[in-house]
């Protein structure tokens, strides 16, 4: 339908979604919540993946680059160039343009020609065309290319209305440059409902693995050992304390250490240790849920133990797993992927199976409020971008949707 016809509004969601990410797409439905509660708004998501994400989220979608430029060699530049006049012809289509959380403007070992220079086409074409540009709730971190620097900030400055998901997104975005005002609103995960608590079993205790090669290192295949090596240490150790353990990963890539660490538990444990094939965060949750503690690296695992209100230990690779625990009071239970002793995790583990769950009540209710407030302001943002009927901009969007 072109712009303007019948007062419709098109809300552009822009990210890294279709690739599996359990805590991209959960970010994603959250904010598509949104949209589809406001009559007359037709939701677009933009991003590579346009199969995947239609199939999983019955939404229209549309490419995030030009399909035509994605080439390598002497033609790279070539397509970030055509990468410019999709983002405008994109742009030009939709009413609102939305970025809905992930760590998007975490930096570590971005190079400034993929995603931060997208993020910055895309915000150009929002100022110049005049469209809104929400960015809500994103990860910020240091960016360590002074180019990525440079784009990071030109992008979050040019937003319409700007939230970061913690205080240490919030320092990194000042780090970066940025020197407008900057809400900080929790992972947009948060404000969406919980499934309700199995009846109270036996003690069970939820470890979220992650496929880690890691931090940076020429030593993938070694450092992969030896991480496997220890949170078999630990689920061995928590199991032969008569506490059943359910080994969760926490995006698909994850499902071969998952199934590994079960394997090998079992094959010398006392027979506690079960895999949850989960595909999606949902499935995450319904793993998590009824556990006494979880233990995870991945961020948004640890998003959805605060979100049921376990007790939770972080083994993570970055300072957003820390900062999320600090939020919730927890901060105390943060350890590193690459060296954590599996030996004193255990003991935490235990020990928070025996004197039960923390209180973060306060905490997760206040930060359900902030989040239902940045959703009514969103609804407000889109309400207010509905295109004049009579205005010559269809004309646009119907060459722009072709």
């Amino acid at each position: 339908m072109p712009r303007g016809v019948d007062g419709t509004v098109r809300a552009g969601l822009l990210g890294e979604f279709g690739v599996h990410n359990f805590g991209n797409e959960a970010s994603l439905a959250a904010v598509l919540e949104v949209v589809r509660s406001e009559p007359g708004v037709v939701p677009v998501v933009v991003a590579d993946r346009c199969a995947v994400v239609r199939a999983e989220h019955g939404v229209e979608a549309v490419p995030l680059h030009d399909p035509a430029g994605r080439r390598g060699g002497a033609l790279a530049v070539l397509g970030k160039l055509r990468d410019a006049r999709h983002a405008w012809r994109t742009v030009r289509a939709l009413d609102v343009v939305v970025v809905p959380g992930t760590g998007i403007f975490e930096g570590l070992a971005i190079a400034p020609g993929g995603v931060p220079l997208t993020l910055f086409w895309y915000a150009l074409a929002a100022r110049a065309l005049r469209r809104p540009l929400a960015v809500l709730s994103v990860g910020v971190d240091a960016a360590f290319h002074p180019v990525t620097t440079r784009l990071f900030r030109w992008t979050l400055d040019a937003a319409t209305v700007l939230s970061v998901r913690d205080e240490g997104s919030a320092r990194a975005a000042r780090r970066l440059g940025v020197r407008r005002q900057l809400d900080v609103v929790p992972d947009l995960v948060l404000g969406t409902p919980a499934p309700a608590a199995p009846p109270a079993g036996t003690a069970r205790v939820a470890v979220g693995v992650i496929d880690y090669r890691g931090i940076g290192t020429a030593e993938a295949a070694a450092d992969r050992e030896a991480y496997v090596g220890r949170v078999l240490r630990l689920v061995d150790q928590v199991a032969a304390a008569g506490v059943d353990v359910v080994v969760v990963g926490g995006a698909l890539p994850d499902a071969p250490t998952a199934r590994e660490v079960v394997a090998r538990a079992s094959a010398g444990g006392p027979g506690r240790v079960g895999l949850s094939d989960a595909r999606s965060l949902e499935d995450v949750s319904r793993a998590l849920a009824g556990s006494r503690v979880v233990v995870a690296a991945r961020y948004h695992n640890l998003v959805e133990a605060v979100r049921l209100r376990i007790p939770v230990v972080s083994l993570g690779y970055g300072a957003k797993q820390g900062r999320l625990l600090e939020q919730f009071g927890q901060g105390d239970h943060v350890h590193a992927i690459d060296d954590f002793d599996p030996d004193a995790v255990a003991d935490q583990v235990l020990g928070l199976v025996r004197s039960g769950p923390p209180d973060t009540g306060p905490a997760l209710d206040d930060a359900v409020r902030v989040l239902a407030a940045q959703a009514e302001a969103l609804r407000g943002m889109l309400r207010a971008s509905a295109p004049d009927p009579v205005a010559g901009p269809g004309r646009e969007r119907s060459e722009a949707a072709r």
